[in-house]
């Protein structure tokens, strides 16, 4: 699960092929989508319920998020903005089925809430930060288990999402 979750499993994104690794597990870094719904799968074998349930029931209710779905809901839809594309364009994503890696829509009251927690639980956040695998070194990037780490000045901050070119979408300093 280590190499699912820092994006070291070898496991292509969003192919069509085959599902099987392109190198050897755990060597280095390859964003994978797949690798994110085959932790989904295995979340819902272990728990017996589905990714928005078990989600649910251990994050988002024990931390109060609310406005937290992993997918469009209906009571949610009005308030949903577009993303941002690639040079900036506008996207909309409109995902009706939970899908681990990328289908969570959450508010930006929520998400400090979730960073909150994180940032309160220096086990956890010295646990995303433990193995990373490098991505970039030039830049300083690397991916721990489920978050960008970058090097900021000799401190490591990660961030979840996407860390390109010294840019992440949240910091949290273990």
């Amino acid at each position: 699960m280590a190499t699912l979750l820092n994006h070291s499993s070898g496991l292509p994104n969003w192919s069509d092929d085959i599902l099987a690794p392109t190198f050897e597990p755990g060597q280095r870094w390859q964003y994978s989508g797949e690798g994110y719904l085959l932790l989904q799968a295995i979340i819902t074998a272990v728990t017996g319920e589905s990714i928005e349930t078990a989600v649910s029931r251990f994050v988002f209710e024990p931390l109060g998020m609310r406005d937290s779905r992993m997918h469009l809901t209906d009571d949610i839809r009005a308030r949903v903005v577009d993303g941002v594309g690639w040079l900036g364009s506008s996207k909309h994503f409109e995902f009706i089925e939970s899908n681990a890696a990328a289908s969570m829509y959450t508010t930006a009251g929520d998400y400090a809430r979730f960073l909150a927690a994180l940032a309160s639980r220096s086990d956890l956040l010295s646990l995303t930060v433990a193995a990373p695998i490098p991505v970039d070194p030039d830049l300083g990037l690397a991916w721990g288990y489920g978050w960008g780490i970058e090097n900021a000045e000799g401190a490591p901050t990660s961030g979840n999402g996407e860390t390109i070119r010294g840019i992440a979408h949240s910091r949290c300093s273990p």
